[in-house]
């Protein structure tokens, strides 16, 4: 592996170990509130489902996904050795 590579695999790596931070951060925060919200009144639980639901069907869901299949295919690419003239 040349240095080139192994720089940025290195940095890579960083990166996703900070998303991975930032991830665990949200999701504790997220569960914390809504244990909160689920003691101060029983009805949360109904209403946190339908806006789970609804943020599935979401512009913004439907980019991420598109943004996944993209990243997919990148590291399909790195897997094979091969690039867009593959």
């Amino acid at each position: 592996m040349d240095d080139q590579t192994r720089t940025l695999l290195r940095g890579v790596l960083q990166f996703l170990d900070q998303q991975e931070q930032s991830l665990i951060l949200a999701l504790t925060v997220s569960m914390s509130l809504r244990k909160a919200m689920k003691e101060l009144n029983p009805e949360f639980e109904k209403l946190y489902e339908k806006h789970y639901r609804e943020a599935l069907q979401s512009e913004g869901k439907r980019a991420s996904d598109g943004f996944r299949e993209v990243l997919a295919g990148l590291i399909q690419q790195l897997n094979t050795g091969g690039g867009a003239e593959n």
